[in-house]
């Protein structure tokens, strides 16, 4: 790319995810369903049903949209304190709505469109303020250059009257149109009160109060109200019509309030007391005679959940005595709430006007976000089912499909799981089963086939579910009375083919279910009692059943190959080799190799030669925890067999995934296991097994328990799927995957001796932007050209792959292995990525895809290849900047990295794969806090070794490493001072070189000055030297914490970014020095904290990390 001469210009945003800040829901003329979301300064418009962006509407200038509320195809949209309003039709096709803006006196909470006129509408305000709002829209399309004058738009938009009974701080609101003239306000205070009043469009203008009536001041919270609700519309209870609100607040209480006027309390409120002052502070109760008169109100329901803050709270749609009610939380999940209503205590209080009571039950917890904080969400009551919209933080927006049972269990809250005992699926037939004292319990139990699943149960009797209609079919299968007396000590049932499974007993006999023929054959018997079954065989192989019967007591598993038809035994093949501790606890068959994992994290590998197999290669796993599940990456449809290389995933009970690549030359006596790829789970330590969808594109889903919870996780979309509460990992379960695309995810579990089944429909929720960021505050940024790595203050480390073509950032891997906020990343190479954090925490990854020849799963592999381990005593500093290169040493690849810790002091180390990390060189500075590091000249690769290091006392000094003296035998160097120079006023954030010539480099730092320093270091003889130093004073409004700089043509190109959300470029010309400001542009990404260029400098792509992620050309 050339740059126009003498400087480039601004920059140009390519690519934005920032947090969704608003949502709402609307419909088209036919009935079509839209999504409206407010990010940055846009509001965008999708479709529901296809997720499709239809229309991407600029409503402010450089302020993000807080809030949505739509009418007949008006939008009504704010932002602070901006108004603006427009059509929504015409969007389908892409057209651009014309915008009208206003500004209101103060901060907008909400806002709504009069139904009774839609040229008017009503926004409330922070200070508990009402304003008219008289809109005026035309149609016709926005022209895009095109700026209209201020006149204009206040003469299509403008605000009326401000309404208020009294004026204490709001941190949420919420308004209701009643009449025509009558609107119901909710306020929630910042010390937990909570008004309601009503404010009347027509009123004698004479008598100011006159506009508003106040009805309640409802306390009991113990922090701010951060969200309120008010009920759709009245309902009818116990024969009278009451109106609900529902409040969350800083206490992570949820509270339903009875906020219906009766004739007990109307106009019992003296508003005039309200305006005196008043104590501040969260009570639940009026103390003082000087508060407000009246009856105190108590709330009809209260109980708490998530696990901090609720932001927000919305009814959904249920019966008047049994209704939903959404929270959500600044922990990036959603509630689901059933309120039941309790009946009068006595017919004659019904209709009475007492006061109502109820009970809050958590039904279920929706987790589709990645961070913290849910800072938007919409909900549109259906006619079958509700949709919720949730914005978070990661910049995702989720769609929940919460369909509604017409029978939900009665003694379960979950409304998704069906409980049934024997007696629901097949009554007791005394002519089949004898009279017994014992009651008939469920038994084991697998799903065999979509849909299917065979149980048995303690009286012998088999049974087959058919699940996929909604009566859910169940069938006796018919046993021989032998048969049926064996099946009482069933201990192993598992499903071998689709329609098939084997099932084995404690007296040693194993038979097998066909399916088809609706038969159950006698297969083997073996000596002594049953305990597990593994069956081997691979996907689309339907000629033969291979198992592996364990017995308890005997090491050596016996390895049968059955007929599927008839269950006749086709081989019996031996195994030896294995150790005598060896507990198998998983087993897979793959081409001529069986492979078993063990409970002591034991892999054995056993391969055929002739008839037998036998072990050819024992592999310990890291950490020694059980193995669960051994599961080879798809390969391609039609592709031969593996032969002697292919890739296996291992789940295992340390809350970790590994995969692993199989090699077996043909010389080598035994095979090799190379670990490629290790991540950590966000459910677990429990992780019990993982399996690839049946979809065309196969998609890896694991599958484990955390606490309580049966949770399935899509790895491939980086989501949580199903969560389901089965009372915790000891229970006896199975779970169904299919496919994605067309099948539900289900589960069964056993729960107090009934079974419970789960199915969710794998489209219960999506993601309208598939695509989103860590849901914390990116804190470092480095980009090797291909992937570019983040680090953020949620402690992982995320690697992604920017598709400019798709227009979207690709998450291939990440990584959680800090326990603090990150600190620095820095790729050295292709294949080596550094990342650091407090605790002294330096990780080296290793990072290389995996061959596309052997799987068609994409994956970057990377392992943690080691840990830095050269700490301090107590071992809790930070390291806060690390920088280095790859170099070559006796044949292998070795680092060279400089870390500077936060107690001033900073090293140099070599590491290799063989020897780990070798201490060069180190130095102390003075007090103050090293922050930054670049190493102009490496130890052990010749020339110079020097390094250059910030501060936060403003100063850039220059190091030189010597040998210490009376220490001439020592291997390890001493940094000593070579320059120092007092370039800021406070601490130096942010650094970067970049070399003008073989002698010459210009240094560009930021401050917490708000300054942009620019200092040129040159060569001095043997060494190097600070030559001139300048400063641009005030370069932003705020800390400038990531700078950036190329070099281009005859001068340098840099990029600043700031606290203050602005972009900005600089040109230095290289000949005399002078800086010129080129471009300042606004940014969506709040708390930028670091910038980096995305590709080959010379492209002029670069992205902006903080609260989001930006991308930009210049």
């Amino acid at each position: 790319m050339s740059f126009p001469s003498p400087a480039p210009s601004a920059p140009t945003r390519e690519f934005t995810q920032v947090p969704v800040t608003s949502l709402a829901f609307c419909h088209t003329r036919g009935g079509r369903a839209l999504v409206l979301s407010g990010e940055d300064t846009e509001v965008r418009v999708y479709d529901a049903e296809s997720s499709a962006l239809l229309c991407r509407v600029p409503v402010f200038h450089e302020q993000p949209v807080h809030g949505l509320s739509i009418l007949d195809g008006k939008v009504l949209a704010w932002g602070a304190k901006y108004v603006a309003a427009f059509e929504i039709r015409g969007v389908e096709e892409g057209t651009r709505p014309q915008v009208v803006r206003a500004v209101a006196p103060d901060w907008i909470y909400d806002g709504r469109w009069n139904p009774f006129d839609t040229s008017s509408a009503v926004l409330v305000t922070a200070h508990n303020e009402v304003v008219r709002l008289a809109v005026a829209l035309e149609e016709g399309e926005e022209e895009e250059e095109q700026e209209e004058e201020e006149q204009e738009e206040e003469d299509k938009m403008g605000c009326k009257a401000v309404v208020s009974p009294a004026r204490p701080n709001l941190y949420s609101a919420e308004l209701a149109w009643l009449d025509e003239h009558t609107v119901l306000v909710a306020a929630g205070t910042a010390f937990g009160e909570i008004l309601i009043w009503k404010y009347y469009t027509h009123h004698d203008a004479s008598d100011p109060s006159s506009s508003y009536e106040m009805l309640f001041v409802l306390t009991g919270h113990e922090g701010s109200i951060y969200g309120v609700s008010i009920a759709p519309e009245a309902i009818d209870i116990h024969g009278e019509s009451v109106r609900l609100l529902a409040s969350c607040s800083d206490d992570r209480t949820v509270r339903v309030w009875d906020i219906t006027e009766r004739a007990a309390n109307k106009k019992t409120y003296d508003s005039g007391h309200f305006n005196k002052a008043r104590e501040t502070g969260f009570t639940d109760y009026l103390a003082a005679d000087s508060q407000p008169v009246m009856d105190a109100v108590p709330p009809v329901s209260m109980a708490m959940g998530h696990l901090s803050r609720i932001w927000g709270v919305e009814f959904g749609a249920g019966p008047s005595t049994d209704m939903a009610i959404y929270t959500f939380g600044e922990d990036a999940t959603t509630n689901k709430w059933q309120l039941v209503i309790h009946p009068p205590a006595s017919p004659d209080d019904a209709g009475a006007g007492g006061p109502l009571t109820g009970q809050l039950h958590l039904v279920r917890t929706f987790s589709y976000h990645d961070g913290k904080h849910l800072w938007s969400h919409a909900v549109l009551r259906e006619q079958q089912c509700t949709l919720i919209a949730t914005g978070g933080g990661d910049s995702r927006i989720t769609l929940i499909n919460d369909e509604r049972r017409a029978q939900p269990e009665p003694d379960s809250h979950d409304e998704l799981a069906t409980k049934l005992d024997v007696r629901d699926i097949c009554p007791v037939d005394s002519a089949v089963l004898p009279p017994s004292k014992k009651p008939e319990v469920l038994g084991r139990f697998d799903f065999i086939a979509p849909g299917q699943i065979l149980m048995t149960t303690s009286a012998g009797r088999l049974l087959l579910g058919d699940l996929g209609s909604s009566s859910r079919q169940w069938e006796r299968i018919e046993l021989e009375p032998l048969v049926q007396e064996d099946l009482k000590g069933c201990y192993v049932l598992k499903c071998a083919l689709p329609g098939n499974a084997v099932l084995g007993t404690t007296g040693g006999h194993v038979y097998l279910y066909n399916g088809k023929a609706g038969t159950v054959a006698h297969v083997t018997h073996v000596k002594g009692k049953i305990t597990d079954i593994y069956c081997l065989s691979q996907p689309g192989q339907m000629s033969q059943i291979d198992i592996l019967v364990h017995v308890f007591g005997h090491v050596q598993p016996q390895y049968l190959v059955l007929d599927p038809q008839t269950g006749n035994i086709l081989d019996a093949v031996d195994l030896s080799g294995l150790d005598y501790r060896f507990v198998t606890t998983s087993a897979t068959k793959i081409g001529d190799y069986l492979l078993m994992g063990s409970r002591s994290g034991w892999l054995s590998v056993l391969r055929r030669r002739g008839q037998d197999y036998s072990r050819v290669l024992e592999f310990p796993c890291p950490n020694r925890d059980a193995i669960t599940s051994i599961v080879p990456l798809p390969r391609r449809a039609g592709e031969e067999a593996p032969g002697t290389q292919f890739y296996i995933l291992l789940t295992t009970r340390d809350g970790k995934y590994r995969i692993y690549e199989f090699t077996h030359a043909p010389d080598a006596p035994s095979p090799s296991l190379a670990l490629c790829h290790e991540a950590w789970l966000p459910f677990g330590p429990m992780v019990e097994g993982a399996c690839f969808t049946a979809d065309a594109t196969p998609e890896l889903l694991l599958y484990g328990f955390r606490s309580k919870h049966f949770v399935v996780w899509n790895e491939t979309r980086r989501e949580e799927c199903l969560s389901v509460d089965c009372g915790g990992a000891h229970r006896t379960f199975s779970f169904q995957p299919g496919s994605l695309a067309t099948d539900p995810l289900r589960c069964a579990f056993t729960k107090a001796s009934r079974l419970s089944l789960y199915a969710q429909q794998a489209s219960h929720a999506r993601h309208l932007k598939s695509r989103g960021t860590h849901g914390r505050e990116i804190r470092a940024l480095s980009s090797n050209g291909r992937y570019l790595a983040t680090g953020a203050e949620d402690t992982s480390v995320r690697i992604w792959e920017y598709r400019g073509s798709h227009g979207d950032m690709q998450c291939l891997a990440s990584m959680k292995t800090h326990v603090t906020g990150i600190q620095s990343v820095k790729w050295l190479g292709d294949k080596y990525l550094l990342s650091s954090a407090a605790n002294e925490e330096l990780f080296v990854w290793r990072v290389s895809p995996l061959k596309t020849s052997s799987t068609t799963y994409p994956v970057l592999g990377v392992i943690c290849e080691t840990t830095f381990d050269d700490k301090t005593t107590v071992g809790d500093l930070r390291i806060l900047d690390v920088d280095g290169g790859v170099v070559q040493q006796d044949g292998e690849e070795a680092l060279v990295l400089s870390l500077v810790l936060s107690n001033s002091t900073f090293r140099t180390y070599r590491y290799t794969r063989t020897a780990g990390f070798q201490l060069l060189a180190k130095g102390a500075y003075t007090g103050a806090c090293l922050t930054q590091v670049r190493q102009l000249g490496r130890l052990g690769v010749g020339g110079e070794a020097a390094l250059l290091t910030a501060a936060t006392d403003g100063h850039l000094v220059l190091w030189k490493a010597i040998v210490q003296e009376g220490e001439a035998e020592s291997s390890t160097l001493v940094y000593t001072l070579a320059g120092s120079l007092r370039l800021h006023q406070s601490s130096i954030k942010c650094l970067d070189v970049v070399a003008l010539s073989d002698t010459e480099a210009v240094i560009v730092t930021g401050g917490d000055d708000n300054g942009l320093g620019i200092t040129t270091l040159a060569r001095r003889g043997e060494g190097l030297a600070f030559a001139s130093r300048g400063i641009v004073p005030s370069a932003h409004a705020a800390a400038i914490n990531g700078v950036i700089a190329t070099r281009k043509q005859d001068g340098v190109v840099v990029v600043s970014v700031s606290n203050d959300q602005r972009v900005k470029t600089w040109w230095i010309r290289q000949h005399d020095r002078a800086v010129a400001k080129t471009g300042d542009v606004y940014s969506g990404v709040a708390d930028a904290g670091d910038v980096e260029f995305l590709d080959d400098e010379d492209a002029g792509r670069f992205v902006v990390g903080g609260v989001g992620l930006e991308i930009w050309h210049v």
